[in-house]
């Protein structure tokens, strides 16, 4: 499925991207996502470096409005730091928590359903 407001707005986002460049594979892995969202499937992906992933799947879903997470093992994508900077062309619906984050909020979860209600 062909949704050309996505294509619109991956290359609005990629043109501010200094040195970028015209990434095929992430259009067409962005289109895979947004089609998957509007047909309520699973989705799996396997592309190589540069292939321009991050945006491929954060935009379609923040474009439909819809809550994505991500959990990777790889600390270049736990600590990217260009994502924040996008918030405002997506909307502002990106919500970014490292792995080390997410770790401390669970443990903190934990403590606090093992120590009972405070207060």
């Amino acid at each position: 499925m062909y949704n050309s407001k996505l294509v619109e707005a991956l290359e609005s986002l990629t043109s501010g991207i200094e040195n970028a460049e015209e990434r095929p594979g992430q259009v067409g892995m962005a289109l895979a996502v947004d089609s998957s969202i509007a047909n309520d499937e699973h989705l799996v992906v396997e592309a190589g470096t540069g292939t321009g992933k991050t945006l491929a799947y954060l935009l379609p879903y923040a474009l439909a409005g819809k809550t994505l997470v991500v959990a990777t093992f790889t600390k270049a994508l736990s600590t990217r730091n260009f994502i924040p900077s996008y918030q405002h062309e997506i909307g502002g619906l990106c919500h970014i928590m490292t792995v080390r984050r997410l770790e401390k909020c669970i443990k903190t979860m934990k403590l606090s359903q093992q120590n009972g209600p405070t207060g």
